[in-house]
């Protein structure tokens, strides 16, 4: 039952972060609209875009890796602390 809370509280989080990430969104565009012209807001989509397309080529993948393999490590009761360690590495590095 514990692991089923655990699930259920991370879920709600997770959606709660995506709403906030939603509203934000939101209102910077009404922002930009408000003491720009529309071109101004076009031109800020499409390089925020870009900019977003590059953040996830930039790390390739590496943190649903990490995602995959660390909790079946830490099951197995093995540290993982190296293999963070050096996804950070990568991460940063990339980025």
């Amino acid at each position: 039952m514990a692991a089923r809370s655990k699930f259920s509280n991370d879920l709600w989080f997770n959606a709660a972060a995506f709403g906030g990430s939603a509203v934000l969104g939101v209102l910077l565009n009404l922002f930009i609209v408000r003491y720009h012209d529309a071109a101004a807001l076009g031109v800020f989509n499409q390089v925020y875009a870009v900019y977003i397309l590059l953040s996830q080529l930039a790390v390739g993948g590496v943190h649903l890796a990490v995602q995959a393999i660390a909790p079946r490590e830490l099951q197995a009761g093995r540290s993982y602390d190296a293999g963070l360690t050096a996804t950070l590495l990568l991460s940063g590095l990339s980025s």
